[in-house]
């Protein structure tokens, strides 16, 4: 559940704020992706965590959890 509107002083100051969550964005998905790179992975997924490009990996791990049962329980 997403928390309270969040309201800014003026439009640069959201802009701003923008920014800098797309910037903590970029470089958390970067720092996922070299975690995944130097984690075992299954067969396929290896191989494209090795020689892929960013959005195929990503691509490809949107796929293999998308095929996972999501009703398993563990």
């Amino acid at each position: 559940m997403p928390g309270p509107i969040k309201t800014y002083p003026t439009n640069q100051a959201r802009q701003a704020a923008y920014r800098e969550r797309s910037a903590e964005r970029k470089e958390l998905v970067a720092q996922l992706l070299d975690a995944v790179r130097n984690a075992q992975l299954p067969g396929d997924l290896h191989r494209v965590a090795l020689d892929g490009e960013d959005n195929e990996l990503l691509a490809a791990l949107v796929a293999h959890y998308e095929a996972l049962n999501w009703n398993r329980v563990s």
